[in-house]
């Protein structure tokens, strides 16, 4: 795979156009490769369901448990294999279901049960062995203690943690985070 160097910010509404236009194009080809990968093509129907769009309207990524949405501005920022793993973590919470079965914490403890979320999917993907097929960038949520944890483990950690620290700092783990 090519790495896509970040190109500077758009100065004009056809270089924002043009933008769109290519992180739309490498989003298509993050899903059919991740839908050929023997270890992530299990996984298929959810890599075709559902809407993905770009939108300036949030800061990274996030999923509504069936449509994807990405900050055009946020991918650009990234390399296609950073890019490959944003889309499947994003793909990963619809696959996983974790919007509605997580719908009630997401309500009253949104921030923590949404890093909770993250850090469990996240060793899930840190852990596929082919890792030409994507990189973890490294504003992602990712602790080694969490792997093979499942979401409500790492939940009980940070919640308990949550009390003797300080909270998570703006951009980690709201929602929008990969």
């Amino acid at each position: 795979m090519t790495s896509l160097a970040p190109r500077p910010a758009p100065r004009t509404p056809a270089d924002f156009d043009r933008l769109v236009a290519r992180i739309a194009t490498n989003i298509k080809k993050a899903n059919i490769a991740l839908m050929r990968h023997p270890e992530t093509k299990t996984m298929a129907g959810i890599f075709v369901s559902g809407n993905s769009r770009l939108t300036t309207d949030i800061a990274t990524a996030c999923t509504d448990g069936w449509n994807k949405s990405y900050n055009p501005a946020f991918m650009d920022t990234l390399t296609y294999p950073e890019q490959v793993f944003v889309v499947a973590h994003e793909n990963m919470h619809v696959y996983l279901k974790h919007i509605p079965r997580f719908r009630n914490l997401m309500k009253t403890d949104g921030k923590l049960i949404n890093a909770a979320m993250d850090y469990a999917l996240n060793a899930f993907l840190h852990g596929i062995k082919d890792k030409s097929l994507m990189k973890m960038p490294t504003c992602a949520l990712y602790d080694a203690q969490f792997d093979n944890m499942s979401v409500m483990e790492i939940y009980s950690i940070l919640k308990k943690n949550s009390k003797t620290s300080p909270k998570p700092q703006p951009g980690q783990g709201q929602g929008n985070e990969p």
